[in-house]
């Protein structure tokens, strides 16, 4: 890949994550990622689906290409704040009555079977409580 595709801004790791590591930023606006050492097909693929979830206006976390402290690899911009996985969802029963947009989850997971997430299990898919 060319250098100029990897972000170059500074980031400094928050903590280890499993397998890469949690980053944060303060230039610009201050920014959590999750960092995925590279560069591999896996990092190639979730740009792609990034560009194209964003594309169809999902809520699909935005990823790049990033070299972080020598080593390519993509980051991945967080989009909730302390995420649980479906599993302990405490309406699971009945989501419909409890999520801001009922629509946005039956597309995103149109779209993962699309995308074929083969990864996207009940502690591998997300929820965040509404900040409001």
């Amino acid at each position: 890949m060319d250098e100029e595709v990897y972000n170059k801004d500074e980031w400094r790791e928050l903590k280890e994550g499993k397998p890469g590591k949690i980053l944060g930023r303060i230039s610009r606006i201050p920014t959590i990622g999750y960092f995925r050492p590279g560069p591999t097909l896996l990092n190639a693929n979730d740009f792609l689906v990034s560009q194209i979830g964003q594309h169809l206006n999902l809520q699909v976390p935005r990823v790049q290409f990033l070299e972080f402290a020598g080593v390519k690899g993509s980051v991945s911009f967080l989009v909730a704040s302390e995420p649980q996985p479906w599993s302990s969802f405490p309406f699971k029963n009945q989501p419909e009555e409890h999520l801001s947009d009922p629509q946005d989850l039956a597309a995103t997971a149109v779209f993962d079977t699309w995308i074929y997430n083969e990864d996207r299990n009940q502690e591998n898919f997300l929820y965040a409580k509404n900040p409001k």
